[in-house]
């Protein structure tokens, strides 16, 4: 018998610490069964457990010599092309088209089980996803999903007993209780970590937290538990770096640094302390914070501090910008969902980043703008397949600037799956958006029709967008 290494206690430990969901991970493990699903979807809210019951599924599987390939939605572009790159580069093999991907993933003729976590991202793609890349891949292939909003319908209908859906929510008592003690709190301190959290895993993570370091108090929900343990944070260095996460959708080194206005890059030693919390997480893409943290967190900054919270935030946008000018093709789009991020205005902010009681399914349409003249009236939100921007993807609406009963002019404001939007009354004036790029649609003078070349414009470079936007900041 060969010795236990490093690595098994970190497998062990990824299982352990799954407390409550051993019935789910049954199920999810179901899809490498003889006849047992293609498709697994795990969802729930911000913070219930999704990444560490993916974990303990791969660590599972591991086990078992499964192959796994994993994929953060939210590093991807949500286009077909990136997808198929990402998929491709976790096999080692270059996939620029279904048909290429389908024939590297069947050299192997095992079991295959493409693990895709933050899947809400993808939102755009995901009927593509759905109809056209998973139907053409081999069989022995099977994805497990993970995200915060519930699966389409569209899933279970296509693929009926293939398809589970798998729904999270919070830990009974009994699980909450033994957490608390195998943290070395009291019966006393259980009850109160109970009413507090009621169950839900990331509110039990951070009463722990705050229980050891004598900053629980009397808070009553998650927010004034978030707060509490920030301002618990003896080292005000690592109180600013956690407000400084909570300004921006991704947090790295150099905007962090930008926004804490440091002469020298912030110690990494720093991030490592911001990631060590029980509300942030980090990936290829930076450091989050956990939605619910976040917004408990920009709520007290701008209630408190609203020069310094406007400050941090026109900061954060300069620096975007400036690194969006620099970017290449490739890398634009994390750089304007970084941007959109910042914005405030409900009507815009949500938009790209929808509240999830508010974030439809997607399925691929046309928008239709009308060639007459546009009075307030008629400013109303184009049909809205809006996915999150939540890690990088946009949304099919058009924001109208007008004044008065003129006509109006187009922000630049599209970035579609769609693939027309079409301007009635010309059949030329079709503008084709095959891979959900920027368009700069013009509205042409009334009574005229939109057919001459000067009218219709092609893809349209971010950076002209980039500007409008930050100046909303």
């Amino acid at each position: 018998m060969t010795a236990r290494t490093i690595a098994d206690l970190i497998r062990q430990g990824r299982r352990d610490t799954l407390a409550g969901r051993d019935a789910e991970l049954g199920l999810l493990r179901q899809v490498t069964a003889p006849g047992g699903p293609i498709v697994a979807y795990v969802h729930g809210p911000a913070g219930i457990g999704k990444t560490a019951l993916i974990s303990a599924l791969d660590a599972c599987l591991e086990d078992e010599g499964i192959r796994r390939l994993h994929v953060a939605a939210g590093a991807v572009e949500p286009t077909p092309t990136a997808i198929l790159t990402a998929l491709g580069r976790a096999i080692d093999q270059e996939a620029r088209t279904v048909a290429e991907l389908a024939k590297a993933l069947a050299n192997v003729k095992n079991l295959t089980v493409v693990m895709v976590d933050d899947v809400d991202t993808w939102r755009l793609a995901v009927s593509w996803l759905r109809s056209d890349l998973l139907p053409a891949l081999p069989a022995s292939t099977r994805l497990v999903l993970a995200g915060n909003v519930t699966p389409p319908p569209a899933w279970s209908i296509q693929y009926g007993q293939y398809f589970i859906d798998i729904k999270l929510g919070a830990l009974p008592r009994a699980d909450s209780d033994a957490a608390v003690t195998a943290a070395g709190l009291s019966a006393e301190m259980a009850e109160r970590i109970w009413l507090l959290s009621g169950g839900h895993p990331l509110g039990l993570r951070m009463a722990i937290h705050a229980a050891r370091t004598g900053s629980l108090g009397t808070a009553r929900d998650a927010g004034e538990l978030a707060n509490a343990i920030l301002h618990a944070i003896g080292d005000s260095d690592l109180r600013r770096a956690v407000e400084a996460c909570a300004i921006v959708r991704r947090a790295n080194r150099a905007i962090m640094s930008a926004i804490l206005k440091a002469e020298e890059p912030i110690p990494l030693s720093l991030l490592e302390a911001v990631e060590a919390l029980p509300f942030a997480k980090r990936d290829a893409e930076g450091i989050y914070i956990a939605e619910p943290v976040r917004r408990a967190i920009v709520d007290w900054m701008s209630g408190v501090e609203p020069e310094r919270y406007q400050l941090w935030r026109k900061t954060a946008a300069d620096w975007i910008v400036s690194r969006l000018r620099a970017a290449g093709r490739s890398g634009r789009w994390r750089y304007m969902a970084d941007l959109l991020h910042l914005l405030e205005q409900p009507a815009l902010r949500n938009a790209f980043f929808p509240p999830e009681d508010e974030a439809p399914p997607v399925e691929p349409a046309a928008l239709t703008i009308s060639t007459r003249s546009l009075r307030s009236s008629d400013l109303v939100a184009a049909p809205t397949s809006a996915p999150a921007w939540s890690s990088g993807l946009s949304v099919c609406r058009i924001a109208f600037r007008w004044r008065g009963d003129r006509r109006a002019k187009c922000w630049p404001f599209i970035y579609s799956h769609a693939r027309t939007i079409r301007i009635p009354g010309s059949a030329q004036s079709t503008h084709y958006s095959p891979r959900g790029r920027l368009i700069w649609p013009r509205i042409p003078s009334k009574g005229k029709s939109c057919s001459s070349a000067k009218c219709r414009q092609g893809p349209m470079n971010p950076i002209r967008l980039a500007v409008p936007l930050a100046s909303l900041i």
